[in-house]
């Protein structure tokens, strides 16, 4: 019987067209489903590892920014520093000077030098401050009784 049941397969299968077999949808479904995911892994895996290797450049590349910020501050650190201290080889120079050191003397320190009556004069527009004279005079310029004379004319006046 089963030879029966096959020949009549044959003969039904002879008598039409071969057509192809067309798989329902549930089938081509099923059938594409594997191919897709495989593409959808493939894609994610290699996103996947894109991602890993920006990752890893992350770090380095913001340590490089940072690296040539502080490079650039530097810079300009050195440059400010270098003109401070050409600045301060002017003044190094210019007080190994004579002419410096009696300027100073003179304006810092009253300071005069032997034989030379010091005046103060006070009361000057723009001046804030009267010097303070320190010190004793000389005693050279002026005897006693000029001074005395002296000391007399000022306070009458």
């Amino acid at each position: 019987m089963a030879e029966r049941s096959t020949d009549r397969r044959e003969t039904r299968q002879r008598g039409r067209r071969a057509e192809p077999r067309r798989p329902n949808a549930s089938a081509r479904t099923r059938r594409a489903a594997p191919s897709s995911l495989r593409v959808n892994w493939l894609r994610l895996a290699l996103l996947a590892l894109v991602l890993i290797a920006a990752a890893l450049y992350v770090g380095p590349l913001r340590e490089f920014f940072a690296q040539q910020d502080r490079y650039e501050r530097e810079v300009a650190t050195l440059a400010q520093l270098k003109r401070q201290n050409a600045e301060y080889e002017r003044l190094i120079a210019a007080i190994r000077t004579k002419a410096w050191v009696l300027r100073t003397a003179r304006e810092d320190f009253q300071l005069v030098p032997p034989g030379t009556q010091p005046f103060v004069v006070t009361g000057l527009p723009g001046d804030e401050e009267a010097p303070v004279t320190t010190g004793t005079p000389s005693g050279q310029s002026l005897s006693l009784p000029q001074r005395l004379k002296d000391l007399w004319e000022t306070l009458l006046q």
